[in-house]
């Protein structure tokens, strides 16, 4: 259940990614997107490749540090800050 879990996650967080706006994706061009699409791919079609020390860096490392990266807020409810030439629409 907990890989199953794990998988789960993996996917939703690079769904999340891929849906980002182009002006987002260009602004955080440093951003391994095209690494994220592929764990997402090899955790939805081919779960079974998936090794679980990697999963668990994915949630316990990558995660936590592409969203500080990204500027989103450590706890839900916290105000979120753009950065600039983000924060207009």
């Amino acid at each position: 259940m907990t890989r199953a879990a794990a998988t789960y996650l993996i996917i939703e967080v690079a769904t999340v990614c891929e849906k980002l706006h182009g002006r987002v994706r260009d602004h955080f061009s440093e951003m391994p997107w095209r690494r994220i699409a592929g764990m997402r791919n090899i955790a939805a079609h081919a779960n079974d490749e998936v090794n679980d020390e990697v999963a668990w860096d994915v949630l316990a490392v990558f995660v936590p540090q592409l969203a500080r990266d990204l500027g989103l807020p450590p706890q839900p409810g916290d105000p979120m800050v753009l950065p600039p030439g983000l924060d207009t629409a």
